[in-house]
């Protein structure tokens, strides 16, 4: 018994293979979603703007997607934006710069 199940794994192995990565794109998918819902609830930068859009929802006067947008264009003000990209490089700069000094010793 044990003999045959192997012999059907390894018949099918390649199409597991196949199945198993396009599962792991859906889980990094999923969790990107709720990671931002997460932040979005969480960072407080985001709490007026997060407000304030669920108040124009909920008074009719801006769509859902309008408000995914806005919401979205927030969050990508916050350190996770512009300003993050900065921060970024100028810390990677600073470990480029280490790197540079040690090598000279």
């Amino acid at each position: 018994k044990i003999e045959r199940f192997a012999a059907t794994m390894d018949e099918h192995d390649d199409a597991i293979t196949a199945l198993r990565r396009e599962q792991r794109s859906r889980i990094m998918w999923t969790a990107l979603r709720d990671d931002v819902v997460q932040f979005v609830h969480e960072h407080p930068r985001l709490d007026s703007v997060r407000r304030q859009v669920e108040d124009e929802l909920r008074a009719n006067t801006m769509t859902p997607s309008m408000a995914s947008y806005s919401l979205l264009d927030s969050l990508l003000r916050t350190d996770f934006g512009a300003s993050g990209d900065q921060k970024h490089k100028k810390k990677n700069k600073k470990m480029v710069m280490k790197k540079k000094k040690k090598k000279k010793r």
